[in-house]
Order: C-alpha cells, then sequence, then structure tokens
C-alpha cells in the first residue's frame, strides 16, 4: 500500500524544540547532501542488469529531478551562476562571452556560502560521525 504525504513527510520532517521556524542555511545543506546520499544508495543498489553508464546518468537524472523539485522532501532549488569577480573583465578582453554575475544577490536558503563538495563525505552515511 502506498504511503501519504504526510507518512512520506513525517519520515523526513525539521522540527526544532523551540517551535516551527525556517530552516537555517546549514540545515537546508545537510538535508541536500543527505538526500543526495540516498539516491547514490539507490542507484548503488540498483537491481536491474544495466551497465555503469546507465546507473551513473540515473543517478544524474535523480539528483537533477531532486533539485527541480520532483522529490516531496525537499523543495526545488533556483541554481544561478555566480562567477568570480573579475570573470566578465577577463573574458570581454578576451572578446569571449560570460556567465552573468549573481553573486551580490542575497537569497534566503542559500546552501553554498561555502563549496558543497568540502561537505560531501562529511554527511557520508557510512562514516561515523
Amino acid at each position: 500500500m502506498s504511503k501519504t504525504a504526510d507518512e512520506i513527510l513525517d519520515g523526513v520532517a525539521h522540527k526544532s524544540e523551540d517551535g516551527p521556524r525556517s530552516l537555517t542555511n546549514e540545515e537546508i545543506r545537510d538535508i541536500v547532501l543527505d538526500q543526495m546520499w540516498a539516491l547514490v544508495d539507490y542507484w548503488a543498489a540498483e537491481a536491474r542488469e544495466i551497465d555503469k553508464r546507465e546507473k551513473l546518468a540515473g543517478l544524474a537524472f535523480s539528483i537533477l529531478a531532486m533539485l527541480d523539485g520532483s522529490s516531496i522532501a525537499i523543495p526545488a532549488f533556483r541554481i544561478c551562476t555566480a562567477p568570480h569577480s573579475d570573470d566578465q573583465e577577463y573574458h570581454k578582453k578576451r572578446g569571449e562571452n560570460w556567465f552573468p554575475n549573481n553573486s551580490d544577490v542575497e537569497m534566503e536558503g542559500e546552501i553554498t556560502e561555502l563549496p558543497l563538495h568540502e561537505f560531501w563525505h562529511r554527511r557520508d552515511p557510512r562514516v561515523k560521525k
């Protein structure tokens, strides 16, 4: 029998002892990384007879679907470019196009204040914390 949305969300609910509040950037980052580890575990255990490339493509698709908001556990995420401050001038001098700079845009729930990859292994469920 399928679970209801409330039953699924109860398994991943994020509650505070001092009552409901907005999640912190650090909490959101950890939730996203934990969801990604869950996808890694899912695709690692995929039992169908598919090659490694198909599994990796499935993992990539699942991560994109998660970021698009297809997961009931977390909402969609906006992804925007945030190049180095010198990037535009550098590419202009070279006659090249550059990525737009959104670095100065304040966003609630920003999870990339520090590089995500630096936190990846810290959230590995196989590693004791």
